[in-house]
């Protein structure tokens, strides 16, 4: 689990700028949101999974501090309707990662069929195009208009994401992922939910590398979201589907796993997540594995 992040990385901000014309022809359209209708219950499962309650705080800032020599900060930034607009990203590596010390400015530009996300960073920028599907969740992602690559997007009747691109798949019982599989026979990765309830709607397996299984290619490498975390705001953001109901405990693949443990506020919220990394159930040290980290939440109320 010990490696490091390719070097190719760094060429980020030099190498990547937007281009072209939009392949979706999307129109802007102020104050356009996808409708979500109710949704059923999942087709194999005979329960109604619940969806978690409506939150009523706003993540403020993000910052995450990875033992093994990367820390990370985001203020993020929403419109009237609640909607991230703007994520500010301030890098600090201290040389275990092979990684850009270019602080980043995401912003989000909601159009009538979809959504822009676009990275700049040191006067250079890339951009994801976000085809939204008539249930409001992302049906097609674009995330290199110029090589033609992207992601398909399938949901259960739940609203949970069921399907990435045919390649991973994804199980739940009692409105929890459990299990996400992928279609050339490899370890699952098996999820135990844990008691809490999850109210702010995050997954904090997003804030991960090996165990990401939504993140996406730059410059033919998978792992820039570690550092820029683009999926876990995506899902946070009601994207990629309805969250599960509880806050994960853990994430386990063939002998290594994931453990999280919470701090929470009064209100029941994430202030503090704890991520530990374990091989064959021994704990790996946090100065010695690139998933270890302490994540720390600060939100706006409305």
């Amino acid at each position: 689990m010990i490696r490091k992040l390719p070097f190719m990385l760094i060429a980020l901000c030099f190498l990547l700028s937007c281009g072209g014309d939009d392949p979706l022809d999307i129109k802007p359209e102020d104050d356009i949101k996808p409708e979500q209708p109710e949704k059923p219950s999942e087709p194999e499962d005979p329960e109604d999974p619940e969806k978690p309650e409506t939150k009523n705080k706003r993540i403020k800032t993000l910052k995450i501090d990875r033992p093994s020599g990367l820390f990370t900060e985001d203020k993020v930034t929403y419109d009237e309707q609640g909607r991230i607009t703007r994520i500010e990203s301030h890098i600090e590596n201290d040389g275990w990662f092979d990684l850009f010390k270019y602080d980043f400015v995401t912003t989000l530009t909601y159009k009538d069929k979809g959504v822009i996300n676009e990275i700049t960073c040191n006067g250079q920028s890339y951009k994801q195009i976000l085809q939204i599907n008539e249930t409001g969740y992302v049906g097609k992602l674009i995330y290199n208009e110029k090589e033609g690559w992207n992601d398909i997007f399938e949901y259960w009747g739940s609203g949970h994401l069921k399907i990435k691109d045919d390649f991973f798949s994804y199980q739940y019982e009692d409105g929890n992922l459990v299990a996400i599989t992928n279609t050339k026979g490899d370890a699952p990765y098996l999820i135990e939910p844990g008691s809490i309830p999850n109210k702010v709607g995050i997954s904090s397996i997003l804030l991960s590398g090996e165990y990401n299984t939504l993140d996406y290619s730059f410059l033919g490498d998978s792992d820039f979201d570690i550092a820029i975390h683009n999926s876990f705001y995506l899902y946070y953001s009601g994207l990629y589907g309805n969250p599960s109901k509880n806050l994960e405990a853990s994430i386990t693949r063939g002998s290594y796993s994931l453990y999280y443990e919470y701090d929470l506020d009064e209100e029941g919220y994430p202030k503090k997540i704890y991520c530990t990394e374990l091989d064959n159930g021994m704990p790996i040290s946090s100065t010695e594995s690139e998933e270890a980290f302490t994540a720390s939440i600060e939100y706006w109320e409305d």
